[in-house]
């Protein structure tokens, strides 16, 4: 009994002089004591435990941080994530009801002679100074049908539905003729047929316009 107190006298005083011996060094490092102070204890055979306990300590700690640094970081980028997705959701389109008009209102049905005064001009316009020219006829003829489809919808007939057909060739004063048939309701639709034509070439446009529910 007397000999294992002179060992623990022993220890904590080599502890106490190893601490002084610290304290008083001229670069005041202190990190050296406890590595110094572990190994002391551990070969005295004191409480050789503490060590470990203290570097268990130090990992659950310093996992701790780092979990709480990652939900940190997963929080941060979810919300970035939330915020996306609201500014890059799309408004809600309104869907209406069917009205069940099977007729349109006075004074917006289909009118032919609108629809050739308006188209007549565009066919003038575009082509009034131009020359027939087989590689170029086919994309000519797409142009104007897009011209004409403006020019009828800015003339204002609430639901109703267009098609736009346009013939092209070269005028070499032969005789043509262009026949077309529809089924639709007589006393809503109707069509629209213009030609035009100069020194070179010809174009017939057809529109026709059906009322749709």
């Amino acid at each position: 009994m007397a000999a294992e107190q002179n060992t623990d006298s022993l220890s904590v005083k080599a502890l106490k002089d190893h601490t002084d011996r610290t304290e008083a060094s001229p670069s005041g490092n202190r990190t050296s004591f406890r590595p110094r102070a572990a190994s002391i204890i551990s070969e005295s055979g004191s409480v050789a435990s503490g060590g470990p306990n203290v570097k268990g300590d130090l990992r659950k700690m310093t996992t701790q941080k780092m979990v709480m640094t990652g939900l940190r970081k997963m929080s941060i980028v979810a919300k970035d994530v939330l915020t996306k997705r609201r500014m890059s959701k799309p408004a809600i389109q309104l869907q209406y009801e069917n009205t069940y008009k099977m007729h349109p209102d006075d004074g917006t049905k289909f009118a032919s002679y609108r629809v050739e005064e308006a188209v007549r001009g565009e066919l003038e316009k575009h082509l009034e100074d131009m020359k027939y020219d087989p590689t170029k006829t086919a994309r000519l003829t797409k142009q104007i049908c897009d011209k004409i489809l403006d020019k009828v919808k800015d003339l204002n007939f609430p639901r109703y539905k267009f098609v736009v057909h346009v013939t092209m060739g070269q005028n070499g004063n032969q005789g043509m003729v262009e026949a077309s048939r529809c089924i639709w309701d007589d006393k809503t639709d109707n069509y629209a047929c213009i030609t035009y034509k100069n020194a070179s070439l010809f174009a017939i446009a057809c529109i026709y316009g059906m009322y749709f529910e």
